[in-house]
């Protein structure tokens, strides 16, 4: 069984792909969290709404396990 150069290429770049997927789902959550618990304002149109919101509440979470604990 042998593997072509082109099918070996194919699969990296759908990991690379993929890893892109990913690396925008996250990045996305981290910048709800950041407005959610720094800024205290949620973006009405982010590129991956979802996971945007997802962070947001994540930070307000915080924002008021923080504030909580401190009083």
């Amino acid at each position: 069984m042998s593997v072509e150069r082109d099918q070996l290429a194919t699969s990296h770049t759908t990991s690379e792909r993929n890893l892109e997927y990913i690396q925008r789902k996250i990045n996305a959550f981290k910048d709800g969290t950041i407005d959610g618990f720094i800024q205290g304002m949620r973006i009405p149109n982010h590129r991956e709404m979802y996971y945007y919101n997802q962070g947001y509440d994540f930070g307000v979470v915080l924002y008021n396990k923080q504030h909580e604990d401190s009083e």
